[in-house]
């Protein structure tokens, strides 16, 4: 008899495993706000004659990362990116953002390539 009661009891979750899967799923979903999203970039290029270097396009990168953003953590957000960003390699540069729950964040770019303007984003 006592063996058919631990089986039926085998299916329960206690409180504690379920406040352990929480805590679980917040460190995946904080883990990964540290990973860096890749985004081939357009720039606008500058007077190369004169050795200044191209720029990343505000508005097409504000756009780009709030839809990665989205995709990535479901929560739509405003960026807004008012450095000029230089496209050079391993520059870094701090965009501010806003999410739709009105949680404010920074965003660090950081330029990978300067012949494709390409460069990841994270949540700092």
């Amino acid at each position: 008899m006592r063996s058919s009661m631990v089986e039926k009891r085998a299916g329960v979750r206690s409180p504690a495993r379920c406040r352990r899967l929480v805590v679980i799923g917040l460190g995946l979903s904080l883990g990964a706000a540290a990973c860096a999203h890749p985004v081939q970039g357009i720039a606008t290029y500058a007077d190369q004659a004169f050795g200044v270097p191209s720029v990343l396009d505000p508005d097409r990168a504000e756009r780009d990362i709030a839809s990665q953003f989205e995709d990535t953590f479901g929560v739509a957000a405003e960026v807004s990116c008012t450095q000029q960003m230089h496209v050079v390699a391993g520059a870094q540069y701090l965009c501010a953002g806003r999410t739709e729950d009105d949680e404010p964040m920074a965003i660090r770019v950081v330029i990978t390539d300067a012949v494709s303007a390409s460069y990841t984003w994270e949540v700092v």
